[in-house]
């Protein structure tokens, strides 16, 4: 579809399986997310939500669309990794240590440590952020367990 200048524009149905919504996409987000729109793709959507008259719902102003992947990185505040004794034993130390240098990024790392008789939150130093991918994430998730990784967004 193209607006009044000729401009290519769309509208896409959202859907989380609680919700839908309709949301428009004019030109300059029509054309940076025509990529990443495709039935059953996952994305992130960024925009303005507003009452539509004409149909008496909610209506969505899309300003910008991202993979799973970009949102990761530009919008995840701290990675939250939950570890005990026995999660540190042996060399995973080590491998914990090559993983997050593989992939250094701008993410903060916060260790939730619980042990026997103690319990600590540690923050990572500058030096230790990461870049929250997908293959860092679920690498974090195999050796941990899913429900011991965490990513806070803003």
């Amino acid at each position: 579809m193209k607006n009044k200048k000729g401009d290519k524009m769309g509208f896409i149905t959202l859907d989380d399986r609680s919700a839908r919504i309709e949301a428009s996409l004019f030109a300059e987000a029509f054309h940076s997310a025509q990529s990443l729109l495709q039935t059953d793709a996952m994305v992130v959507v960024e925009g303005e939500v507003s009452n539509d008259d004409f149909s008496g719902g909610l209506r969505l102003r899309v300003k910008r669309v991202m993979s799973m992947e970009d949102a990761r990185t530009n919008l995840a505040e701290s990675l939250r990794l939950k570890v005990g004794t026995e999660a540190l034993k042996g060399d995973r130390l080590r491998w914990l240590g090559e993983l997050f240098k593989r992939h250094r990024g701008a993410c903060p790392i916060t260790m939730e440590y619980t042990g026997q008789d103690a319990k600590a939150l540690l923050q990572f130093g500058e030096t230790w952020r990461i870049d929250p991918a997908d293959s860092l994430i679920q690498a974090l998730r195999d050796q941990f367990g899913r429900d011991n990784v965490f990513l806070q967004y803003r």
